[in-house]
């Protein structure tokens, strides 16, 4: 089913009159032969949509963010395998890694909804765009501010450092 719109423009001086109709009152139009359609003349204005995703996906910028996008997103897997693998290992104290976790899922989820914006925009992807967005960027900051409490409430850091109390 297609979802183009037609609308008949009146040629004559009077105001301009307009008359909806939908495609599939009208036969298939066949684009490959010469031949013309009985409603391809001059009086009808077309509003196409396109579907099709090869059209946004030859575009440079969107080649740019994807591949970025999905660059990002392998390198945040494999830190956060690496710090899982690490952590079950020993090596990794326990006090902070389901807040690195946290961080490192908030930084795919970034990347993620950044590959949101080359598609076409319908209300299911403008929605997920703004909702994706949001929660990544709460996640991102929470963690941050989390742990920035986590070093102002430590007596000393590293070898006998003290922390300074600007943060």
């Amino acid at each position: 089913m297609r979802s183009t719109i037609r609308h008949q423009v009146s040629s004559s001086l009077a105001p301009i009159e307009r008359r909806t109709t939908l495609l599939d009152d009208f036969p298939p139009l066949n684009t490959s032969s010469t031949r013309s359609s009985p409603h391809s003349d001059s009086n009808y204005v077309t509003r196409k949509r396109y579907n099709s995703l090869t059209v946004w996906l030859g575009t440079v910028w969107s080649l740019a963010i994807l591949s970025s996008s999905i660059l990002g997103i392998l390198i945040t897997l494999y830190v956060q395998t690496f710090l899982l693998m690490k952590s079950c290992e020993g090596a990794l104290r326990s006090a902070n890694q389901a807040l690195v976790i946290c961080h490192l899922v908030a930084v795919a989820v970034t990347f993620l909804g950044s590959s949101l914006y080359v598609f076409y925009p319908t209300s299911m992807i403008c929605c997920l765009r703004h909702t994706i967005h949001n929660i990544s960027v709460t996640l991102l900051f929470g963690s941050l501010l989390i742990r920035a409490m986590y070093i102002r409430a430590q007596k000393s850091i590293g070898l006998g450092g003290r922390t300074s109390r600007l943060n």
